[in-house]
């Protein structure tokens, strides 16, 4: 396969292997249950690759965009206006961020920040009208499952918190 290059204006020059970008969405969880045709249908939608360097914003606190970013390389982390040297969590490769403004549309409740150089894959409702319903509905699968379990430990962190 050739070499991808790929150009964004305010963000860095990507180039990735198509071999490599498949590797990559092999093991993300979101898309475990793609089918080869599937996975190589994001292969395709390579447009949708966006770096950032360390330090920089990737989302912002009360930003009005409705995408859904997927970790392909690097750490990020969160933090609130309010408190922006209090890091609220710490994301890895693999993560997945942004769902619920991506399921409703919802300003965005915190900030996310590039800990390290960062490459994410970045669905967007044109990038989701490119997939065939089968892929959408595991997308919307995984996000519900994603959900769950943030919400279960949230329950679990108060019951904690209440106990001391």
């Amino acid at each position: 396969m050739p070499l991808l290059v790929l150009s964004f204006p305010k963000h860095l020059e990507i180039e990735i292997m198509h071999e490599e970008l498949l590797g990559y969405i092999e093991q993300i969880p979101v898309f475990s249950d793609f089918t080869a045709e599937e996975k190589k249908e994001l292969c395709e939608s390579k447009n949708h690759l966006v770096a950032y360097r360390k330090g920089q914003a990737i989302v912002r606190q009360g930003d009005m965009d409705f995408s859904l970013f997927i970790i392909m390389r690097g750490n990020v982390f969160l933090t609130k206006t309010e408190k922006p040297d209090f890091k609220i969590t710490t994301l890895k490769q693999r993560s997945v961020f942004g769902e619920i403004s991506f399921n409703k549309p919802h300003p965005r409740a915190t900030n996310v920040i590039a800990e390290t150089d960062v490459t994410v894959m970045k669905l967007n409702g044109e990038l989701l009208e490119k997939l065939s319903e089968s892929a959408q509905g595991k997308i919307k699968n995984k996000i519900i499952e994603i959900l769950i379990k943030r919400l279960d430990d949230i329950n679990n962190a108060m019951i904690t918190y209440a106990r001391q």
